[in-house]
């Protein structure tokens, strides 16, 4: 017999363990294999997957938003009025900042 069992934790939290168990169709024993086996193949494994993202663009995510933009048009500015050296100290700071937050 196959049936679909969703409880809600209202429904259950007041019930003794052994009324839980039995709407759950379990003993304090725990499942007999095949029946393990078949739960698997019904409702497939107890598993939360974990969502992979790109390294590079975690790295670069650093750099996106209103206060990186404003440390980048700094750093722009600095270049462009040829204060190399507070280019080279902002963009040092800048790429510091991303190792950091990445770290």
């Amino acid at each position: 017999m196959e049936k679909n069992v969703i409880l809600k934790i209202e429904e259950i939290k007041d019930l003794p363990a052994n009324e839980i168990l039995k709407k759950l169709d379990s003993s304090k024993e725990g499942l007999s294999s095949s029946e393990a086996e078949n739960r698997i193949k019904q409702y497939d494994y107890n598993e939360l997957y974990e969502k992979k993202t790109n390294l590079l663009i975690k790295f670069l995510s650093y750099f996106w938003g209103p206060i990186p933009w404003m440390i980048e048009i700094a750093a722009g500015i600095s270049g462009i009025i040829h204060r190399w050296e507070d280019l080279v100290i902002i963009s040092l700071l800048l790429v510091l900042n991303g190792v950091v937050g990445f770290w």
